[in-house]
């Protein structure tokens, strides 16, 4: 009874039933409700040939995904199958749209899949990393743009700091004594300004070489997941903290 109530009316002529709506809008407590109770539900497919993770993959809905990847042990063909243009759920995952929100693979949707799975193509001919690839073009260069644009003026900014942190961490201020010691050597403020001095230098240096190892990077499309990002945050961190330092 219930069963029947579940998939009848506005939902098969809409080709959708509850857990696919749900699933593509990543309400993952109504699918993880939903499977509870009719588990046989995670087999359904729109009029497109999408089941849940196919369109939680497609949306990026990885709340919803982790919840399908916890029943793969039950369900483990459904992670394999593809829609009417014979794409995986890698495929869905690897495309790239302004108008909508897209981003690398995460790493739930490539761990989840068979490891043959990585060189299949769809109806068009393509690859997962194909489309990947294809899709991300234009924003891998906007990104490379951005990038050097942004790193060769922090770099500037870091060099000008670490000259003057340089500058003041080796040369002590004030008069000297008769032995050649400053005079203010012992002071808690002379003590702080050649500290402070000395870590600007540092952090400043240390941000220009972050800064150059991004510029003289590749730029390859995976670099943008994983280690340009990585990079630049502690160059920005190591920036800042040589502006803090020498201010």
């Amino acid at each position: 009874m219930k069963e029947s109530f579940y998939r009848q009316g506005k939902y098969l002529s809409l080709g959708e039933t509850p857990i696919l709506t749900a699933a593509k809008l990543g309400i993952y407590e109504m699918v993880d409700s939903i499977l509870d109770r009719f588990p046989e539900t995670i087999k359904d497919m729109d009029n497109q040939g999408k089941n849940a993770v196919l369109l939680a993959a497609e949306n990026q809905r990885w709340g919803v995904y982790i919840i399908l990847e916890r029943r793969k042990v039950v369900h483990r063909s459904v992670f394999c199958q593809v829609d009417a243009d014979g794409n995986s759920a890698l495929h869905l995952a690897s495309w790239y749209d302004e108008n909508r929100c897209r981003g690398l693979p995460q790493p739930d949707v490539k761990n989840s899949m068979p490891s043959n799975s990585f060189a299949v193509r769809n109806n068009a001919g393509q690859t997962a990393e194909e489309i990947l690839m294809e899709s991300h073009k234009e924003l891998r260069k906007e990104a490379h743009k951005w990038l050097t644009t942004t790193c060769s003026a922090y770099s500037l900014i870091a060099t000008l700091i670490a000259t003057v942190g340089f500058a003041s961490s080796s040369t002590f201020p004030g008069e000297y004594n008769d032995d050649r010691r400053p005079r203010l050597e012992g002071e808690v403020a002379f003590t702080v300004f050649s500290i402070s001095s000395l870590i600007a230098f540092c952090t400043s240096m240390s941000a220009t070489v972050f800064f150059i190892t991004i510029l003289t990077a590749q730029h390859e499309l995976e670099d943008f997941g994983e280690s340009l990002p990585w990079v630049l945050r502690f160059a920005w961190i190591c920036l800042f903290a040589s502006i803090a330092s020498i201010v």
